[in-house]
């Protein structure tokens, strides 16, 4: 250890019970309350990955939506006949899949803005 703070904060994480001795049960308390800490951060993290990815590939289809109506645009594609078909379209999507949506965008929101930091969810 480089300094005496270091050593102090090494005995209190390895003397569990408080006696002010270190025993090897002891040790192996902490030793195994570290490792299963370092598990559900592991796990934790692996779990904020997929999130990610799902909210990731979200993204994804709704940019590509967005450039799918640029390129209409350069091509000189009527954009208020083709809004206007595809309108009748959405609509009947909203009715189905409207409250689906709306679940995922509550659920991302809690994830990321209420839940952020959670760690063991």
């Amino acid at each position: 250890f480089n300094n005496p703070s270091e050593v102090d904060d090494a005995f209190a994480l390895l003397d569990v019970d408080g006696d002010g001795q270190v025993t090897l049960e002891n040790m192996s308390h902490a030793v195994m309350g570290v490792y299963q800490e370092r598990k559900k951060l592991a796990l934790t993290l692996q779990d904020t990955k997929s999130v990610v990815g799902k909210l990731e590939l979200i993204c994804g289809v709704i940019l590509h939506l967005i450039c799918i109506g640029i390129y209409l645009a350069i091509f000189n594609v009527s954009i208020k006949e083709l809004w206007l078909t595809i309108s009748s379209f959405l609509l009947g999507f909203v009715f189905i899949f409207g409250n689906s949506i709306r679940s995922l965008y509550e659920s991302v929101v809690f994830l990321f803005v209420v839940h952020a930091f959670d760690v063991g969810d």
